[in-house]
């Protein structure tokens, strides 16, 4: 049907096109080659817990900067039609509410020293309801890419494109990184899942 293709190319395109935000991982510093005694499951997945809340936050903060430093002004200018619109933010926008709110979950788990085993269990039952989404996303995104291609011919689309990457809260990220996030971004959700195995 060409889905497997689409998605294929959209995670070779990811990985080639955009910076990899990729956090230091003390986390995988291995206990017994430091000459320490090795974790209880409860203190091992304490940590990864806290690790993907990390992540998660500044994943969620990203998330929220390109809606509101490229979505929202491009939409105002005016210049884009409903399409090209749906094509470089309709996915992306329905994955701000799902972080935030997984971001939340995690850092109340935190706070409330929940069992983190249940904890971990509760993030994967969020990302995995996330899935179709994700399918979604990867399945629009060379879309994405062409759309903005193209309009990076337009002169006027690139005054604003200017005045959005100069935004503070765009931390110096263009749209291309900010349209990449995603996939680069759940391909690391199995990585975590090794982590716990």
């Amino acid at each position: 049907d060409g889905t497997g293709d689409a998605r294929t190319g959209a995670l070779a395109l990811a990985g080639r096109d955009a910076l990899c935000y990729d956090e230091p991982d003390e986390d995988r510093d291995d206990p017994a080659a430091a000459g320490l005694p090795p974790l209880s499951t409860d203190q091992a997945f304490t940590r990864l817990l806290q690790r993907l809340a990390r992540e998660e936050q500044v994943y969620a903060s990203e998330l929220a900067a390109a809606q509101r430093v490229y979505a929202e002004p491009i939409r105002a200018s005016a210049l884009l039609t409903r399409s090209q619109l749906a094509a470089l933010f309709g996915s992306l926008e329905r994955l701000v509410p799902v972080h935030a709110a997984l971001q939340q979950r995690l850092s109340a788990a935190l706070a409330a020293a929940a069992d983190p085993v249940v904890a971990m269990c509760d993030a994967c039952e969020q990302l995995v309801a996330a899935g179709e989404l994700y399918s979604s996303y990867c399945t629009a995104y060379p879309r994405a890419t062409e759309v903005l291609a193209e309009l990076r011919g337009c002169a006027r689309f690139c005054r604003v494109l200017a005045a959005c990457e100069a935004d503070p809260r765009a931390n110096g990220h263009g749209l291309a990184y900010m349209l990449a996030r995603p996939l680069q971004r759940v391909l690391h959700y199995p990585l975590l899942a090794d982590d716990a195995l």
